[in-house]
């Protein structure tokens, strides 16, 4: 006979936890489909029962109402531990089970972060295990989910929160009405919850470095910053609104905002996890080219569209502050007297002086990264721009640019090597040996070129 669901929820507390955690295991690996259904579905279900898509019945609506008792939610995080991460063992059933509450699982982390709890190691442990047993994409569109850049990962229902229980716990309740009065105290409140659950994921992908996974996710919002920064907002703003009606114009409007909000997050991802991420982030070379890729599609992408918007002019300056891992200030470092232009890429800078070039020329050899990096960059775009001075000087420049590849600071010898291209291609240069060698250097460095028909030149 089938064993009542009901009583399978405290199996693990009945028996010695050796015992009882190998029992789990042993199901889940010879009966997957028996072990989900009366062993994990009873474990899980407090997580279930106030997780978006579950369907809360109407008499448990009324606010206040707790629907996860202290006793049941600490019970379900510690034996979860134990079967999960002190089993360890990534079985498909096991981690199939796991992946549908991680959302809810999180924003606890992220409660019981706020207060002293006995729950927040043990969510902590659950997570890491769980990301590091699942498939990286899959763990990457976990990490989305978590902070709202993928909708469609389950998490907490609208309807739920969490409240400290009197014995130190955590338990779900229904929320409370909002009145009028309250609205602007919910804003903040939601602002701040949204705010807390970035600055936790980073407390989080901080013990994911070894793994690699934190390296892919900092690549995958680099891309994604790519995504956002040209996006063609011209095109949503200009189309016509005649014959539309209100809930048409409605929608559009919501459209517009949830994509500012999606942009100013990813802003925020970058920006935090520079701050939070070591130099050792990135812990294989695939990672190093997938970076040095990342960052020059990029500057082409900048380059195609012929433009510089507004979240544009941020992403510069969050690319800057990943240059200078560990430092404060985000705003990118320019030299005195030297401006960036604000309106289109082509659009030429007035005629630099003969001060200020010498004075950028200083300051591309300058112990700090930020002051390099912010001159060299002005160096290469000056080349790209063909200010008169500068081309004046080109071998000399093409000779910073050459010796900057060597250096071990990422964004110093990102500079260099579009620095080099913009040599080649924007410059005076007709010397084939000194194309070539750059070229090949470009090549082995970031295996991606800022121009396609550079392999072209080095196939004739």
């Amino acid at each position: 006979t089938s064993p009542n669901p009901v009583d399978q929820r405290a199996v693990i507390g009945k028996f010695e936890p050796r015992v009882a955690t190998t029992t789990f295991l042993t199901m889940s690996r010879e009966r997957p489909q028996l072990a989900a259904k009366y062993l994990l579905q009873p474990m899980l279900a407090p997580l279930h029962r106030c997780l978006s898509t579950a369907e809360i019945p109407e008499s448990d609506m009324v606010p206040g109402t707790i629907l996860v008792t202290e006793e049941e939610l600490s019970r379900c995080i510690e034996d979860v531990f134990k079967v999960y991460v002190v089993g360890n063992e990534p079985l498909t059933v096991l981690v199939g089970s796991l992946l549908p509450v991680l959302g809810v699982l999180f924003l606890l982390y992220c409660f019981t972060k706020q207060s002293v709890s006995h729950l927040r190691s043990l969510c902590q442990e659950i997570l890491l295990w769980i990301l590091g047993k699942l498939e990286r994409k899959k763990a990457i569109a976990s990490l989305k989910g978590f902070v709202g850049l993928d909708k469609a990962v389950p998490s907490l229902h609208s309807l739920c929160q969490f409240r400290a229980a009197t014995h130190g716990g955590v338990m779900v309740t229904i929320k409370e009405a909002i009145s009028d009065e309250d609205e602007d105290e919910a804003l903040y409140q939601k602002v701040s919850s949204e705010q807390g659950q970035v600055e936790h994921l980073g407390d989080l992908l901080s013990h994911c470095q070894e793994c690699g996974l934190a390296g892919d996710f900092f690549i995958f919002c680099l891309k994604e910053l790519t995504h956002v920064a040209m996006e063609n907002e011209a095109e949503l703003k200009t189309k016509p609104f005649s014959n539309k009606s209100l809930l048409e114009l409605e929608q559009h409007q919501s459209l517009l905002v949830e994509g500012q909000e999606r942009k100013l997050l990813v802003l925020q991802l970058v920006a935090l996890l520079c701050e939070r991420m070591s130099e050792q982030i990135f812990t294989n070379i695939t990672q190093v080219v997938d970076f040095v890729a990342a960052t020059l599609q990029r500057a082409c992408a900048s380059l195609t569209h012929q433009a510089e918007s507004t979240v544009e002019s941020q992403t510069l300056s969050i690319h800057e502050k990943s240059a200078q891992m560990g430092l404060q200030s985000s705003a990118p470092f320019i030299p005195k007297g030297v401006s960036q232009p604000s309106t289109t890429t082509n659009q030429k800078l007035a005629s630099i002086s003969t001060e200020q070039l010498q004075e950028v020329l200083l300051s591309a050899y300058d112990p700090q990264i930020p002051t390099r990096t912010a001159a060299l960059r002005t160096l290469s775009r000056w080349i790209e721009q063909r200010e008169a001075k500068a081309l004046e000087m080109q071998e000399k420049l093409l000779k910073i640019f050459l010796e900057n590849l060597e250096h071990e600071d990422t964004f110093v010898y990102l500079s260099a090597i579009q620095g080099s291209s913009n040599c080649i291609w924007h410059g005076n240069l007709e010397c084939s040996p000194v194309k070539f060698i750059v070229s090949i250097y470009v090549l082995e460095i970031g295996r991606f070129l800022l121009r396609p028909d550079l392999v072209s030149m080095l196939r004739n």
